[in-house]
């Protein structure tokens, strides 16, 4: 895997490990259509579907304030993944369309097991296998995120949710001791 550093419009770098399983290349499995972000979909869901400038981008949940429970936290980020993964699809089938449509991979076609068999280019259903990848980053830093919230708020209660997103929009700040426990102790 790689380890990227990643931005995201979030106040805190998000450290992300990408890994792509590619069969060969040849075969045509290596066609990435998008990256979707799993930690800035977390982002969304802390806030009820809404980004840190306040707008609503995603569906309107619960705000992680509102949970009283863990579960409750879970079906508010499993409702926000589930708007944004189903938008992300039809948005990466378009591309594929209009790729398809516009001959856009025309040389990458000719090395594609399959493509000139079938006569069908890259991104219309000419590869062997499957023709499209939506790379997803942000997976460990959002289990961590969570595995943190679980045991610091919900089972051990050594903070209210509060008090912890009040810290996390304060990048930490003046929190090092707790930022270093919750580094080396809530580790998914």
């Amino acid at each position: 895997g790689t380890i990227h550093w990643v931005h995201a419009d979030s106040a805190v770098p998000v450290k992300v490990r990408l890994y792509e399983n590619i069969i060969d290349e040849e075969k045509g499995v290596y066609n990435e259509d998008g990256s979707l972000n799993l930690a800035k979909v977390f982002e969304l869901a802390m806030n009820g579907g809404k980004n840190q400038a306040g707008f609503q981008l995603g569906l309107k949940t619960r705000h992680f304030l509102e949970c009283e429970t863990f579960e409750e936290v879970l079906d508010s980020y499993t409702a926000q993944m589930r708007y944004f993964t189903e938008i992300h699809c039809m948005l990466c089938r378009k591309g594929q369309q209009i790729r398809g449509a516009n001959h856009a991979k025309l040389v990458k076609g000719i090395f594609t097991d399959g493509c000139l068999e079938r006569g069908l280019n890259h991104d219309a259903g000419g590869p062997i296998y499957g023709h499209g990848i939506i790379e997803t980053a942000g997976l460990a830093p959002l289990a961590d995120a969570l595995m943190a919230i679980k045991k610091l708020v919900f089972e051990e209660g050594r903070l209210t949710f509060g008090e912890f997103m009040a810290i996390l929009r304060e990048n930490w700040e003046g929190h090092e001791p707790l930022r270093q426990f919750v580094l080396n102790k809530y580790v998914y």
